[in-house]
């Protein structure tokens, strides 16, 4: 059974139809196609928003795996927040480090935000301390979107357009970091 999912592409809020930017995979679970909606909402009150998923399928790691909840499961076209489930949670040991998960964008991009889903099938409060990062090529930090300071099923960490080639999230305490779906959404750098 797969979970209510939804599969951003570009999209404008001059012209919005449904039809061509998202589709639903599943309506078994209300309350995350209400999460998504939500989040559109929020992204399109600005009338000059223009932004492009650029995440998905991505080439991920992570600093540890654990079980089989692998780091790319994060950037597939799923969205959830059961790890149970095994479609969209990723999950580092619990081994004394200070975790991390990256994503490279294969070329550089401006980042505007970071959607992080939380797990909320259990031990939500583990992503408390996590943050998102934008790195260059040699992984060098470039600049931060910020923290997360509070438990809720999803974050959009703002970087405004930030330029780089990828994305990570690291937690400052040594815990678990479980993360169930990462969606980068920016544009191509313009040079003049």
């Amino acid at each position: 059974m797969k979970m209510s999912s939804l599969e951003f592409e570009t999209f404008s809020s001059k012209s919005i139809n449904p039809n061509n930017y998202f589709k639903t995979y599943s309506t078994n679970n209300y309350s995350m196609l209400l999460l998504h909606f939500l989040f559109l909402i929020i992204l399109l009150s600005n009338p000059i928003i223009s932004l492009k998923l650029i995440s998905t399928n991505k080439p991920t790691w992570q600093s540890s795996t654990y079980e089989n909840q692998i780091s790319e499961l994060a950037v597939r076209k799923y969205y959830g927040n059961d790890l149970q489930k095994g479609e969209t949670c990723t999950q580092t040991l619990f081994n004394g480090g200070y975790p991390y998960w990256i994503v490279d964008l294969e070329e550089n991009y401006n980042i505007d935000n970071v959607v992080i889903y939380n797990r909320m099938d259990c031990c939500s409060e583990r992503i408390l301390g996590v943050q998102v990062e934008v790195l260059d090529v040699e992984q060098k930090l470039i600049c931060q979107c910020g923290i997360i300071d509070q438990t809720l099923p999803f974050y959009i960490m703002k970087c405004n357009s930030c330029p780089g080639r990828m994305v990570r999230i690291r937690h400052t305490k040594s815990t678990y970091l479980t993360l169930c779906n990462v969606s980068v959404y920016g544009g191509r750098l313009n040079y003049f």
